[in-house]
């Protein structure tokens, strides 16, 4: 008999002689063994592979990032304030005037909802002004911030899924890389590239490709 027919012998007698062992397990190692199964196909079936949204924009923008659906959390007895808790910007909504309040690096936003503009604001209640006092700022918060001043206030894009922004300075401006066919924008901090060849554009967006 040739190897393949060896193999078949092999397993059927291997079979054949499990089927008069008698296996006893322990049930809490049972009981492990089917939690641990079901939390990894619990995690496969959640793991995500879709694009996140891409918006590009020319001139200063902050994205505000809530995972998923707004949670509020109240600021008082009252409940006149209310926190978004699931962001990492300090957004506390007045349920009284029905308004959002955004804080910035050294002002204040408002807007009627969240997908309103934001405009500058000096009035803002002293519970909101000292629950945002309270907080330091988030490295998210810094990042978006860091080239805003309270003359010059930036576009807010409140979104509630992935989302991810190319900041342009103005209109693109490109620079050939030398001796091949492909182009960047040297003007915006992200890692933008235009290709001849296929007349693509190309972004690196946390460590993966985009076109």
């Amino acid at each position: 008999p040739d190897a393949e027919d060896m193999q078949i012998s092999y397993a059927t007698d291997l079979q054949n002689a499990l089927k008069t062992v008698e296996m006893t397990f322990d049930l809490d190692y049972v009981l492990r063994l089917e939690k641990e199964e079901a939390a990894q196909t619990r995690n496969e079936a959640e793991l995500m592979n879709d694009p996140p949204k891409i918006l590009c924009v020319t001139n200063a923008t902050v994205l505000v990032e809530i995972d998923g659906a707004p949670i509020m959390r109240k600021l008082d007895d009252a409940g006149k304030y209310e926190a978004v808790a699931n962001t990492p910007f300090c957004l506390v909504f007045d349920t009284a005037k029905n308004c959002y309040y955004l804080k910035g690096a050294n002002y204040w936003l408002t807007a009627p909802n969240l997908q309103s503009d934001f405009l500058l604001t000096a009035q803002v209640p002293d519970v909101v002004k000292s629950y945002g006092e309270s907080l330091e700022l988030t490295d998210e918060e810094k990042e978006s911030f860091k080239d805003s001043v309270s003359t010059v206030v930036p576009k807010v894009i409140v979104v509630t899924e992935p989302t991810e922004l190319i900041a342009i300075d103005g209109v693109p401006k490109y620079k050939n890389v030398e001796g091949t066919d492909i182009m960047y924008a040297e003007n915006t901090d992200n890692d933008l590239f235009y290709c001849a060849a296929d007349s693509r554009l190309y972004v690196l967006l946390s460590g993966r490709w985009y076109f």
